[in-house]
């Protein structure tokens, strides 16, 4: 499914961010490209790969991750323009589920938490606990494998699977209602889980 790198833009090196490209866009591109071949002589064959909620709705000091979710859906709309009904194309969208990923320690080192001097000490003074919340409300696996299972043996898989929005509402409803809202709005939403 990918890895996880949160940081702010300013504090990310471009090494992290390529990292985060590398594994969950690229690699992504060249598993579908090496396979597709295999895929066209396969009657029934399709192409299941896991997003994320981030790549509907950016999050203060997830950019990296964010970045690479939002050019997976975008590779991914593509693809199902140039396969057409060929082969079968699902993109599965979750939010944090239990996996090794959502148990990994991915909160800001020590020194930024400490730097009051930091633009971003609102952010970072709060990170351990917003991370305490969060893993709280991670979804059971079982929830995403449901959603794999059905686009994997469905007649007529979907093409999104909106499997986990945030606060109850399915990201779809999300991107909907920020669509709405102007910039500012939107932005404030976006920073309520920090400023609290």
């Amino acid at each position: 499914a990918g890895i996880l790198i949160e940081e702010i833009i300013e504090y990310t090196d471009a090494e992290k961010v390529r990292t985060q490209l590398e594994v969950n866009v690229y690699g992504v591109h060249r598993m579908i490209k090496h396979f597709l071949p295999l895929l066209r002589s396969k009657p029934g064959a399709r192409i299941i790969n896991m997003s994320s909620i981030a790549g509907v709705l950016s999050m203060f000091g997830n950019q990296p991750y964010s970045s690479s979710k939002f050019a997976l859906e975008a590779m991914k709309t593509e693809i199902r323009s140039e396969l057409g009904p060929e082969i079968a194309d699902s993109i599965i969208k979750n939010r944090l589920v239990d996996t090794e990923m959502a148990a990994a320690d991915a909160h800001p080192s020590d020194s930024k938490i400490a730097d009051t001097s930091s633009p971003y000490s609102f952010y970072y003074s709060t990170s351990r606990d917003r991370e305490a919340q969060a893993k709280t409300k991670i979804w059971p696996a079982d929830v995403t494998a449901t959603a794999i299972l059905d686009a994997a043996t469905s007649r007529r898989p979907s093409a999104r699977y909106m499997v986990a929005g945030a606060n109850g509402l399915p990201s779809s409803v999300l991107r909907f209602i920020f669509s709405l809202l102007p910039s500012r709005a939107a932005d404030f939403l976006v920073l309520q889980p920090i400023l609290r």
